[in-house]
C-alpha cells in the first residue's frame, strides 16, 4: 500500500509540474509535430521564435502564439474577417470600504474597515486579423 502511495503521489506531482512548465512555441510544436511539418521553412523559423508574418494560416498562428483569449467574426473593409485575441493578466489594486455597526455595553461602536486586495484582470496584448484563413495584420503591445 505504501508503494501505491508513492507511485500516485509521483503521478499527481509529475501532473502538477506539467501544468505549471510554460507552454512556448516548442512545446506546442512538439505536441502537434504534424501541423508544424505542413508549414514552409519560412513561416516554421518564424513559429518557433514565437513570431508570426502576413500569409500564415491558422495552425501557424496557433503554433507561434498559442489559441486566443477569445475568437471574433467581424466585417472589415466589406470582407469578413476573423480576429483573434491573445489576454495577458495585469494586477489591479482594489480598496474596499465596509461600514460595520456594532453594540458594546450600550454604546454605539461604528468604524470603517478598509482592505486592499489585489485583483488581476484581463486585457488584449495582441489581435491577429484573418481573411479567408490568413494573417492579413495584426498587432502586438510591446
Amino acid at each position: 500500500m505504501k508503494n501505491l502511495s508513492l507511485v500516485l503521489f509521483g503521478i499527481l506531482a509529475s501532473q502538477v509540474f506539467i501544468a505549471c512548465a510554460p507552454y512556448t512555441p516548442q512545446t506546442r510544436i512538439e505536441k502537434e509535430p504534424s501541423l508544424y511539418a505542413l508549414q514552409n521553412p519560412q513561416h516554421k523559423a518564424l513559429i518557433q521564435r514565437g513570431e508570426i508574418a502576413e500569409g500564415m494560416d491558422m495552425a501557424a498562428v496557433t503554433l507561434a502564439w498559442g489559441l486566443p483569449s477569445r475568437r471574433l467574426e467581424i466585417s472589415k473593409d466589406s470582407r469578413l474577417m476573423e480576429r483573434w485575441d491573445y489576454s495577458a493578466e495585469r494586477p489591479v489594486f482594489v480598496n474596499s470600504i465596509g461600514l460595520s455597526h456594532g453594540f458594546h455595553h450600550g454604546c454605539s461602536d461604528s468604524h470603517i474597515p478598509l482592505s486592499t486586495q489585489i485583483a488581476y484582470l484581463p486585457h488584449r496584448v495582441s489581435s491577429v486579423w484573418f481573411y479567408q484563413g490568413k494573417v492579413k495584420e495584426w498587432e502586438k503591445l510591446k
